[in-house]
């Protein structure tokens, strides 16, 4: 499997995702987020749009015990994006697929290209 910056292939989609390496603000543990996104990898797709290129920002805000607080649009997306209902589909993803293994609190920024 791709580690999380790499590019992969999605079960049912010809297009590419490509999920940026995460930035970690916190004791969060790293290879409980690593995990996280490759459990949602292959869920993204149902947040592609077909034939449109979108890039999703996404904040996770996980408690000490790996639990997902929130998962939102994060605060620091470009306004020039077109499509936060894209980033939100990431985040409602993200949240599903809790929680974060190794626990830790603090917040995960994660950039999507779908």
């Amino acid at each position: 499997m791709e580690a999380p910056g790499e590019p992969a292939r999605v079960a049912g989609s010809d297009s590419r995702v490509r999920i940026h390496p995460p930035q970690i603000l916190g004791s969060t543990n790293v290879d409980g987020v690593d995990a996280l996104l490759r459990r949602a990898r292959p869920r993204l797709s149902r947040c592609q749009q077909p034939g449109v290129r979108r890039t999703a920002r996404v904040q996770v805000l996980p408690q000490p015990n790996g639990e997902i607080a929130r998962s939102q649009p994060a605060a620091w997306t470009d306004p020039r994006d077109p499509d936060p209902d894209t980033a939100q589909c990431v985040a409602n993803v993200l949240r599903g697929l809790g929680p974060i293994a190794g626990g830790g609190a603090g917040i995960i920024r994660i950039t999507v290209d779908l």
